[in-house]
């Protein structure tokens, strides 16, 4: 069974420095303007008002949507240095570090999130990637379950997928039948084509039964075509 298929979108810019005043003006521009002018007008409110998370998390959106990665990794790591228990700070400093694969630099930032958050399947999910790319897989493992049992199908499927192959558990196909079959109840469309391939071919476990495995080649393709 292949590994589950994340990807990791972010949104980045950079501006240079600004000589005019910040008004009230400016901050309803940093938050309604795109990229770079978002950012100029972000760094004019900012002036104005240092102490304001909002408008400095709002300038490392406005960054990444301008594809300055490194001023926005600086702008939020702003935001943790102030705030250090703000979730969202976390998170997004962290996805950022994901999204430019620098998973090793990513670790402390998602390991804070996580602390603030432990069931936040966003959280979870983030971490899931970060730490499969720094190979701790008993930690992917763990946080992929912990989602699971969150009801997340994403993460019910990267589980069967662990105690299929033996991959930072125990391997144990029975527990890995357990949750594929909960990921495709579950509306997982690649989940639904193991559960074809198991009962066609009898792969993990599975007693072969040409009659389930059309329920689920069925489902499949209900699900990738909607009516």
């Amino acid at each position: 069974m292949k590994r589950l298929a994340y990807s990791l979108t972010a949104i980045v810019l950079l501006a240079p420095a600004i000589a005019f005043a910040a008004t009230s003006t400016e901050a309803t521009r940093c938050h309604s303007l795109k990229g770079r002018d978002a950012a100029l007008a972000c760094l004019a409110a900012i002036k104005a008002d240092p102490n304001s998370k909002p408008l400095r998390r709002r300038l490392g959106y406005a960054y990444l949507e301008a594809d300055l990665f490194d001023e926005s990794i600086k702008a939020f790591r702003t935001v943790t240095t102030r705030w250090p228990n703000d979730w969202q700070g976390q998170f997004d400093l962290a996805s950022t570090y994901g999204f430019l694969q620098a998973y090793p630099s990513a670790v402390a930032p998602i390991e804070a999130a996580l602390k603030i958050e432990p069931n936040n399947i966003k959280t979870l999910m983030l971490a899931t990637i970060i730490f499969r790319n720094v190979r701790r897989d008993e930690t992917v493992f763990r946080l992929a379950l912990r989602a699971a049992g969150l009801g997340e199908r994403r993460a019910m499927f990267l589980t069967s997928y662990h105690y299929e192959e033996g991959v930072g558990t125990k391997k144990d196909l029975v527990q890995a039948r357990h949750w594929l079959e909960r990921a495709a109840t579950a509306g997982h469309v690649a989940a639904m084509d193991e559960m074809t391939k198991g009962y066609l071919h009898g792969q993990m476990g599975f007693k072969p039964d040409a009659g389930k495995a059309e329920y689920w080649a069925t489902q499949a393709r209900k699900a990738r075509n909607p009516q």
